[in-house]
């Protein structure tokens, strides 16, 4: 992504939250320096989903689709973002072709669809780690289906 003069930067002291859970999206942002982590809320703990890290763009997928913020990010070292707005990322969306608009909307309701199942995993699961649970539930699954796919691209699970 080039980023343009009429792109904003900004500055975000440590321990800052730049967006909650559920929030309306007003920005996505791309990471210039520092580092941001992004957690959901679950089981009354904060579970780290990944750590962005310098170059890296986050906050996107709400803009995108126009639904509410599914994760929380917070800068956990003095960062630098440059803020991207609604219009902007409409504006270069706009300008794709149709095949790479349908791509796009794919995406973000795979991205979507995949973060609803380890939520899922999360409440079949709790008290472990993420991974252990990820891993348990991967593994029954596929005792009781063999010779199937646990992740597939088609809706509503895996099918062969």
């Amino acid at each position: 992504m080039r980023t343009q003069k009429s792109f904003n930067r900004k500055t975000i002291a440590r321990d800052t939250m730049i967006f909650q859970e559920g929030d309306v999206a007003n920005y996505a942002y791309l990471l210039k320096s520092g580092r941001v982590e992004i957690t959901v809320y679950k089981g009354g703990k904060h579970v780290l989903l990944t750590t962005i890290m310098p170059n890296q763009l986050f906050g996107e997928l709400a803009l995108i689709d126009q639904k509410p913020r599914s994760a929380t990010a917070i800068a956990v070292e003095p960062s630098e973002v440059i803020v991207v707005k609604p219009d902007d990322l409409h504006r270069h969306l706009d300008g794709l072709d149709e095949f790479m608009k349908y791509w796009v909307a794919y995406l973000t309701d795979r991205i979507r669809d995949l973060s609803k199942r380890v939520e899922d995993w999360f409440r079949a699961f709790p008290g472990t780690s993420p991974l252990c649970r990820a891993s348990a539930a991967c593994y029954r699954w596929s005792q009781a289906n063999p010779g199937r796919h646990v992740i597939t691209n088609r809706p509503g699970g895996a099918r062969r």
